[in-house]
């Protein structure tokens, strides 16, 4: 009999792990923060708790009816499990069938969650089953058939799981962490460059690579690798011994966080893109986001270069409240600035510009003819800081404006795509206030019919509404249609119509598939120009 148990107690172990998938994808897209999960299960209006709960029901329903007809056989319990069982399989099929734009990442985190989930669903299975068979009368296979409660209990394993493993988890981060230190110490002539602010940070990042490949051997950060283990890999295992430059992309949700990243890297070079809305949810305020973004010049090392654009939003009180070594960029005539650009001809193809700089200490460098292909009114602002770094460590100021010329757009962050007679602007990575309007001004200079496909404007805590609403009336001076995707679409629909859009302009949609399909019945053999702003993860709504 203890062996058909534990048969029981393993099959379906196995069948609500596999049942937990989403459950996890969304854990890890919340970066094992409890409360983005939470966050999560709250924004789908408990979509998935709720489809656990009908699943229990529906089964329990099933199983009455089957065992009014067959409960007198021996064997019903059995068959009853495999109905149960049924059930969850086909649970397991349509969940994995979903298309997710953002699809879980095994990583050695995931497969050790996945293992602890797969211990307790077992244990919750024998429990159920050695319980349920001391207290149901009658047929001992009865027993096994209440299996069919487990659905609403176990998806309460994800937080057990969880919380178990999480001191493992924080002392195996707090290794890698020490263990890129160590690496770090060990490299005392390298070259660190911190990069951090609302948004930019990307582009800089690899703009600089480009610029700095010139003279040094430069190792960069991938993607947005911009978190304390994203780093640690990074330095740990892309870093290598004959690397002169490192250039450390750092992202911050609250106070303390680029502490933390500087703390590991402890940058020669600090830079502070600009200070805008980003994450206003979890920083709670706009001085919080200022003050969080400027860990990063308090906790330069010493004597190192401290960076600014002074283009950047709210910048303007940090750099005057800075002192020692710095440099500033920003547009011809720029208060303080030490590399500035004018004469900015703006278009479709990139822009053009010319480029002037200094160091530091006021050595002047001369001035240089910049053209690139990269799109968006802030280039010329996050080339001019670049610039102000590459100038300061004894980069030409031909090779600055070579590595312009190079420079390939980065995919989903204002990336041209032609395709056909429509001109796609693919802005899809993220989204801020200042992004999407500069997007949005981009989409004004191309030719044809204007379109705006875009779920909206996330993480803006009690004024995302307001911040969504004034999209829309941006969306209304450019665009002559809006596919508005989600939940957010009603506020920004309010401000396309007060923007003077036509209400029949504005088209809805419950995602990004069903956007795309409605995009292809407006104007389809006429010029097109469509911006995709923002594309939302799984654990968003």
């Amino acid at each position: 009999m203890i062996t058909i148990y534990i048969a029981i107690a393993v099959l379906s172990g196995v069948l609500m792990t596999l049942m937990m998938h989403k459950f996890v994808q969304m854990l890890q897209l919340s970066s094992y923060r409890i409360k983005g999960f939470c966050g999560w299960i709250k924004s789908s209006k408990f979509d998935y708790p709720i489809r656990f709960f009908v699943l229990t029901l529906f089964s329990a329903l099933s199983l009455a009816a089957y065992w009014a007809a067959f409960g007198e056989y021996g064997f019903a319990g059995y068959f009853g499990f495999l109905i149960v069982a049924g059930f969850c399989i086909a649970f397991i099929i349509i969940t994995m069938r979903q298309k997710n734009k953002t699809p879980l990442k095994f990583t050695a985190r995931v497969k050790r969650l996945f293992a602890a989930l797969f211990v307790l669903n077992i244990a919750l299975a024998f429990g159920i089953v050695f319980m349920s068979r001391a207290i149901v009368v009658g047929s001992v296979a009865m027993s096994y058939t209440l299996i069919a409660g487990m659905p609403l209990i176990g998806m309460f394993t994800i937080f057990i799981a969880h919380f178990i493993m999480l001191p493992f988890e924080r002392l195996n981060n707090r290794r890698y962490y020490r263990m890129a230190q160590k690496k770090l110490e060990a490299m005392p002539d390298l070259i660190k460059v911190g990069i951090t602010g609302s948004y930019g940070k990307t582009t800089v990042k690899n703009i600089l690579a480009a610029m700095l490949s010139k003279k040094y051997s430069v190792c960069h950060s991938p993607a947005s690798y911009n978190t304390p283990m994203g780093l640690s890999k990074v330095i740990n295992y892309e870093l290598q011994p004959t690397h002169e430059v490192l250039i450390a992309e750092m992202g911050a949700r609250r106070r303390g966080d680029i502490k933390e990243l500087c703390d590991l890297v402890k940058p020669t070079v600090s830079m502070l893109t600009a200070i805008g809305l980003a994450h206003l949810d979890t920083f709670g305020s706009r001085d919080n986001i200022a003050m969080g973004k400027y860990e990063i010049i308090e906790n330069v090392s010493e004597g190192g270069l401290k960076v600014f654009n002074a283009m950047g939003g709210a910048i303007r009180p940090l750099i005057d409240k800075t002192d020692g070594r710095k440099a500033v960029s920003g547009i011809e005539g720029t208060d303080g600035a030490t590399c500035v650009y004018s004469d900015l001809k703006f278009g479709v193809e990139g822009c053009e510009f010319i480029l002037k700089a200094s160091t530091s200490d006021g050595e002047a460098k001369g001035k240089v003819g910049v053209k690139t292909q990269l799109l968006g009114k802030f280039i010329p602002d996050l080339i001019s800081m670049c610039a102000a770094v590459a100038v300061e460590l004894g980069v030409s100021l031909e090779d600055i404006a070579a590595a312009c010329t190079e420079l390939e757009p980065v995919p989903h962050r204002l990336q041209l795509i032609k395709n056909g007679n429509t001109a796609v602007l693919d802005d899809a990575y993220n989204s801020n206030p200042d992004g999407a309007r500069s997007a949005i001004e981009m989409l004004g200079c191309f030719e044809g019919v204007k379109i705006i496909v875009t779920p909206g404007i996330v993480e803006m805590g009690e004024d995302e509404d307001a911040i969504n609403t004034e999209l829309g009336r941006d969306i209304a001076k450019v665009c002559d249609y809006a596919i508005l995707v989600g939940t957010r679409g009603a506020f920004i629909a309010n401000g396309c119509k007060e923007g003077g859009m036509a209400e029949d302009k504005i088209i809805t949609a419950n995602s990004l598939t069903e956007a795309t399909d409605k995009l292809a019945a407006i104007e389809p053999t006429g010029k097109r120009a469509v911006l995709f702003e923002n594309d939302l993860p799984d654990n968003i709504k």
